[in-house]
């Protein structure tokens, strides 16, 4: 087992919770303390004990059970909060007396669905580990390309033969319904990567790479075959545009990436709040800029690749980052979810049209 002599070290004075406390049952770690800084610190007390000959089989080993970590609302209650919000924007949408009164612009809702979804990929950028990622590179790009263009393969061939959807208009059907929802995949994964699960194998930077590139792919798909559905021009020039898209979106966020790890300096005072300002005034703004000259993919890979190579670089400091940034979540989910329940209008769909066999 291991001692806690090297983890008191750490610690010092911190006691362990007492049994009024609201905890999980799972064994976790103080909240000043990151899940890397746990690890460091099991890997010390696994050294110094090595010295002393007493460490056991690792099929053996375990933490410390008085050590706990509190987590927000999981299970049931999650998804009654999640769909909770939807439920409200879809009924201040379709109740006659509320909507005469609430309205947003197609374009603020399109900004501030866009800006969310920015949120939730410096999240996912912020939270890989560059270690897992550079062993699990290959699985990553299969888990991440191949559910998606399968997924839409299925879905353009069955909405052609049952529904006589066009081939073009049956693919653009497959991006919308094989994209994976980044908003619900990785702020679980974060979750679990925070209490330990899954760590030593790589699996939740490995599950929030994908879906984070999963979503990227959606996107450049989709917008490639709206421009061969609403285009005239040549096929070949629409899909040279979305590998251009994808090219400037890993060059820029690089480029950007490495400026925010020497600016600001590290001497300044409130480091983290200026990282993470930056971070967000960036992402955002190129998300925001390539939906308006039609780069719509590259905005959405720059941000994920900025924040990773920046990441590396402030190591364990990007934990204040991350926290200011889950901050900025907590405000934007609830307009997210909200907007995208608005987005649906009953009396803009016939009632004819529904089952309708032609």
């Amino acid at each position: 087992m291991y001692t806690t002599e090297s983890i008191n070290e750490h610690l010092e004075d911190t006691l362990p919770p007492t049994s009024t406390q609201r905890f999980w049952t799972v064994t976790n770690f103080p909240d000043q303390f990151s899940t890397l800084e746990l690890q460091q610190i099991l890997r010390d007390s696994s050294e110094h004990e090595q010295a002393k000959g007493t460490v056991q089989p690792k099929e053996e080993e375990t933490l410390p059970q008085w050590i706990h970590i509190p987590r927000p609302p999981q299970g049931t209650l999650n998804k009654i909060i999640t769909n909770g919000m939807l439920l409200a924007g879809f009924i201040l949408r379709n109740i006659p007396f509320l909507s005469q009164y609430i309205y947003i612009s197609s374009t603020w809702s399109s900004n501030l669905r866009n800006t969310a979804l920015t949120i939730i990929l410096i999240r996912a950028g912020l939270g890989l580990d560059p270690e897992a990622l550079k062993h699990l590179k290959t699985v990553c790009l299969r888990l991440s390309m191949g559910p998606c263009l399968i997924e839409t393969c299925s879905a353009a061939v069955f909405s052609h033969l049952i529904m006589k959807f066009p081939w073009k208009w049956a693919f653009l059907l497959g991006f919308v319904v094989g994209a994976v929802s980044p908003a619900i995949v990785v702020p679980s994964m974060l979750l679990l990567q925070e209490d330990g699960y899954g760590i030593e194998k790589g699996i939740p930077t490995l599950l929030i790479a994908a879906s984070s590139l999963d979503d990227i792919l959606a996107i450049t798909g989709f917008n490639a075959c709206m421009g061969i559905v609403f285009s005239s021009g040549n096929i070949l020039h629409i899909l040279l545009v979305s590998l251009l898209e994808v090219s400037i979106g890993v060059v820029l966020g690089a480029v950007l990436g490495y400026f925010l790890r020497y600016f600001p300096s590290r001497d300044q005072t409130k480091l983290p709040w200026k990282r993470a300002f930056l971070v967000l005034v960036m992402c955002v703004s190129a998300v925001l800029g390539s939906q308006r000259i039609g780069l719509h993919g590259a905005g959405g890979l720059c941000t994920l690749v900025l924040t990773f190579v920046s990441g590396i670089y402030w190591s364990r400091e990007k934990i204040r980052v991350q926290k200011i940034v889950a901050a900025t979540w907590n405000i934007f989910q609830p307009l997210l979810f909200g907007l995208v329940g608005s987005e649906v209008s009953v009396s803009s769909l016939p009632s004819s049209a529904i089952g309708k066999n032609n």
